[in-house]
């Protein structure tokens, strides 16, 4: 199983035991912030060894805000964390390896259950710096009210990053076929997805059709999440271009 060390807003941690289960934690925390650390321990643990702290994940924390709306129901407070907070997140696998996405500079970890440990090249062009168009772009799909719109604006939060986070929250999907499949932020209104191998490192870089948002990768290909022009939700199985 991963374990986390530690507490952070939003933070998820996953893996999968040995029995097929999902072991998944998600912290949440209210307002005001309390004090945020920035790094966690991640810790593996096997059922016939004692626990194993496998290394630090760090944080990467914009802020968070508390805004009150009149609405025809009365008032409305909502409290929000900035929708760029990330930090490194990693995957456990069956076999006991551990994938560890870094925010800065963007790779892919892998740790062995002995303790080898391989490095992805990095990803340099998957931070952009931040402009005003995407920053507007990240508003219109975070914290809308009953009518879609968006409930703030950007000068709502005091920080943005000089550069857009490789990856949020939710980032990572482990495929059957072992490898990590690594959600890039949405830029543009289109999804990319990043497939890394322990062996060989960065794969490809796949863009996901229009509206789409990878779900699971299996043996029969790839199975998306795709909204419609209803704005209904269904779940299909796409056949991506050939990875090396």
């Amino acid at each position: 199983s991963l374990q986390w060390q530690g507490t952070f807003s939003g933070a998820t941690g996953n893996g999968v035991m040995l029995d097929g289960r999902v072991h998944g934690t998600r912290v949440r925390v209210g307002f005001p912030i309390p004090r945020i650390g920035d790094s966690v321990a991640f810790v593996r643990v096997a059922a016939a060894t004692s626990r194993d702290t496998v290394t630090l994940g760090r944080f990467y924390f914009f802020g968070a805000v508390r805004k009150e709306f009149t609405t025809p129901k009365g008032p409305d407070v909502t409290v929000a964390t900035h929708p760029l907070n990330t930090g490194d997140q990693a995957w456990l696998f069956p076999d006991g390896r551990l994938a560890i996405a870094r925010v800065s500079p963007y790779r892919v970890e892998w740790r062995a259950p002995d303790g080898q440990r391989t490095v992805s090249r990095v990803l340099s062009d998957a931070s952009p710096p931040m402009t005003s168009r995407m920053k507007h772009e990240v508003m219109q799909r975070f914290a809308l009210d009953e009518q879609g719109n968006p409930k703030f604006k950007p000068s709502d939060f005091a920080t943005w990053p000089e550069r857009v986070p490789p990856f949020t929250e939710r980032a990572l999907v482990a495929g059957l076929d072992g490898r990590l499949y690594v959600k890039r932020t949405l830029v543009g209104g289109r999804r990319s997805v990043d497939v890394f191998d322990q062996q060989r490192g960065h794969v490809s870089t796949v863009q996901l059709p229009v509206g789409a948002d990878l779900f699971a990768v299996g043996r029969r290909g790839w199975y998306l999440s795709q909204i419609n022009d209803d704005e209904e939700y269904h779940l299909v199985r796409w056949t991506p271009p050939v990875t090396r």
